[in-house]
């Protein structure tokens, strides 16, 4: 049979078998069913977060942040009642747990009841963050505890530019007052210059003083040796008195002790006066001895020639002696001469005695003198040495007051420039021109402008093509089932007539599928194609080139290869990119990714619909031509083998 023949022997069949022209006339809205269920269902799901219930709880505290009250929780209820990006629910804190439980909210945001409180703290050295909380249950829908944390995030800029916006207020009103402390400043600054000015002069005098008074200090120092050095001889002096000190009271003991003998022998004259003429040649012969041993004392101790009482003594002894000689004359007389010895005696005893005690003292104080003039010979040294470390350290204190002169003349100079500067400063500062707005862009100062390069209208929209193009696989393989692809009419003449006749029937129902698919999505479901020539093109020629696939796996291995066509299905789904980056699958999937036409029936689907890139387009349609003629050359070949066998069994 021709090949024309035997593509009517095809159709002929479906048409007299109700139940399979039923059957293939439902399978032409498979692949709309699949796809456009599933894209009315998230065709905008952003579009429609208003009404996912989120509930707020505000514990939040009223604070203040100089001298402005700041009211976190309250600010931000009163923006989110006018924003309807979500169903908010302001309730309180145990009402929201509750709710998050029963899955009567997507979420829960807390603010804490320090909100307030810590953005006060904002200029402060040790500012503290506000904690703001969101609860999730990521269980009962993951894709919605994505949306909400978009949401918090959200809300999280809202509140930062607000409370930038109230520190911004703060900063320029304290920038407004710029101008006047800048003048107080230079006015301040004025006054360091004029002490500044006095500080040089002072300096300059003490610099003065101190270079006139060096000859000073150095004669000073000099002088200070010559004393120490007197000091030294004085002390070795009053050494040498003491010693002369403690020779005379010795002999002062002495005479002492002498007179003390003589005493009594006085005592004796006088009362023997009456037997003195008996013995008036024995007792003159005494006296004369007395006055003899008086004068030998008298040479050894010639420190007594002035002493009055010694003389008196050694006169009266010689007086004695004369009495003596003429107590035979007048025996009256020598008794009252007796009395009179005895009494001159006595008194040069006591006086001897006062004596003797005047030299310990004078001894004793002598003593002292020398201690002292130890005492006094150590400072002197001191001195000395003292005055000595001054004269060196001299010069040094004169080079350190000049570099401090010029220390201060350096700063009268700098803060006489720093007060021009700041008078000038002060009369060049203006206070800033503020508004909401100025507040605002200083707490916002960024906008991020979106310059879509290709704008996507919708979710729907982005997913179009990869919904479609799974649909029309899915489709396709639904068509096997109710066609029997292995089952042949009548024995055609050539294998290429076997392949042609079953694969035109086959591109007839998928090309209407997909031409059902292109038309009710973009008149229906309002899907908007840039390219409508080329998004029906790529459409036809991607179901067409799934038909071949599956034609060349079902064929030759019946439910085998329609089974191959759903692990094909299975690997197209996950490696094509058609709803995350191909970039973020695994390494697995990223190398399967290139030698799938799903791949490619994307590409061209998004060029036609959103991007209208010819690149992009040329490139999807070349591959999947590529693709189509290696899977109809593969059925081709097997049909040409099948034809011979065919034959060859007919023939025996």
């Amino acid at each position: 049979m021709s090949v024309f023949s035997l593509f009517i022997k095809e159709w002929a069949r479906i048409f007299k078998n109700k139940m399979t022209l039923i059957s293939i006339i439902a399978l032409f809205f498979i692949p709309i069913l699949y796809s456009g269920m599933f894209l009315w269902s998230f065709w905008d799901p952003y579009g429609h977060l208003e009404r996912m219930p989120v509930a707020v709880v505000n514990n939040d505290k009223p604070a203040t942040m100089d001298n402005q009250t700041l009211k976190v929780g309250d600010d931000l209820v009163k923006k989110l009642r006018e924003n309807k990006e979500f169903d908010w629910k302001f309730v309180d804190e145990n009402t929201a747990q509750l709710g998050l439980k029963k899955h009567h909210y997507y979420m829960v945001l807390t603010i804490p009841e320090d909100a307030s409180k810590n953005a006060g703290t904002l200029s402060d050295s040790n500012p503290q963050k506000i904690n703001f909380t969101y609860a999730i249950d990521e269980s009962y829908n993951f894709v919605a505890s994505m949306i909400g944390r978009n949401g918090a995030e959200k809300i999280k800029n809202q509140v930062s530019n607000s409370i930038s916006e109230k520190y911004a207020e703060v900063i320029f009103d304290k920038v407004a007052g710029m101008p006047k402390g800048l003048r107080d400043a230079a006015e301040g600054s004025q006054k360091v210059t004029d002490g500044a000015n006095q500080v040089h002069n002072g300096t300059s005098q003490l610099l003065t003083g101190l270079s006139d008074k060096s000859t000073d200090i150095h004669s000073m120092s000099t002088g200070a040796s010559e004393l120490n050095n007197g000091m030294r001889s004085f002390s070795n002096g009053i050494a040498q008195t003491l010693a002369g000190f403690n020779s005379l009271e010795t002999g002062a003991k002495k005479v002492e002790d002498g007179l003390g003998t003589l005493s009594p022998g006085t005592n004796n004259l006088a009362s023997g006066t009456t037997a003195m003429k008996a013995g008036i040649e024995k007792a003159t012969g005494g006296s004369s001895s007395v006055t003899s041993q008086l004068q030998q004392y008298l040479s050894k101790h010639p420190e007594l020639q002035t002493d009055v009482e010694f003389q008196t003594i050694l006169g009266t002894s010689k007086a004695v002696t004369s009495g003596l000689t003429e107590i035979n004359k007048s025996a009256g007389a020598l008794e009252v001469g007796a009395a009179q010895v005895n009494q001159g005696v006595e008194a040069l005893w006591t006086g001897q005695k006062s004596v003797t005690s005047g030299i310990s003292q004078l001894k004793a104080g002598q003593n002292q003198l020398n201690t002292s003039s130890g005492q006094l010979l150590a400072g002197t040294n001191k001195l000395a040495s003292g005055t000595q470390s001054l004269s060196s350290a001299w010069g040094g204190i004169v080079t350190n007051v000049s570099k401090l002169n010029d220390g201060a003349n350096d700063l009268k100079n700098g803060s006489q420039e720093l007060t021009t500067k700041l008078s000038n400063a002060a009369e060049d500062a203006n206070p800033a021109n503020t508004s909401d707005k100025t507040y605002s862009m200083f707490a916002d100062p960024v906008k991020l402008v979106n310059q879509s390069f290709h704008k996507v209208a919708n979710y729907g929209t982005g997913l179009a093509p990869y919904m479609i193009a799974l649909s029309l696989f899915v489709g396709c393989i639904m068509l096997t089932i109710v066609l029997d692809l292995r089952d042949i009419p009548e024995i055609p003449k050539t294998g290429f007539g076997l392949f042609i006749s079953k694969l035109a029937t086959l591109v007839i129902v998928v090309t209407i599928q997909g031409l059902i698919v292109d038309f009710l999505l973009v008149k229906i479901l309002g899907l908007h194609v840039k390219n409508p020539d080329q998004f029906i093109l790529i459409t036809v020629l991607t179901s067409v080139t799934y038909i071949a696939l599956i034609q060349m796996l079902v064929k030759p291995l019946g439910d085998v290869g329609r089974f191959l066509a759903i692990i094909v299905l299975i690997s197209q789904i996950t490696s094509t990119g058609g709803t995350f980056p191909i970039e973020t699958s695994p390494g697995f999937f990223r190398a399967l990714h290139p030698y799938l036409p799903m791949t490619y029936s994307i590409e061209g689907l998004r060029a036609a619909i959103s991007s209208h890139e010819p690149s992009t387009f040329t490139n999807s349609i070349q591959h999947l031509l590529m693709f189509f003629a290696a899977f109809a050359i593969v059925t081709w070949i097997y049909a040409f083998v099948q034809v011979k066998l065919l034959k060859h069994q007919i023939e025996k």
